[in-house]
């Protein structure tokens, strides 16, 4: 639209940077990525995974950026399965 060429853009970076944080996350994470998406996010799902406690990661199988619209019978499988696991 052009509206950041004559406004001052609102948005600002975190501080400290939210990456340099993920440590401390301390809620049960979850981190799902199609296998096929761009490497870009597999960096970053790895890099979630490997940087929060305890995170779990699944990669989805022939599925893209939009695993739950390629995928949905699999996603749900393993959203629930997660889910399940924190019961009890």
């Amino acid at each position: 639209s052009g509206w950041h060429f004559v406004n001052r853009d609102p948005e600002r970076a975190l501080q400290p940077p939210t990456v340099s944080q993920l440590s401390k996350v301390i809620a049960p994470t979850f981190v799902l990525v199609g296998e096929r998406d761009v490497p870009e996010f597999q960096t970053i799902a790895t890099r979630v995974d490997r940087s929060i406690p305890g995170a779990r990661r699944e990669i989805v199988a022939g599925a893209g950026h939009l695993a739950s619209m390629e995928a949905p019978q699999r996603v749900n499988e393993l959203v629930l399965g997660f889910l399940g696991g924190l019961q009890g």
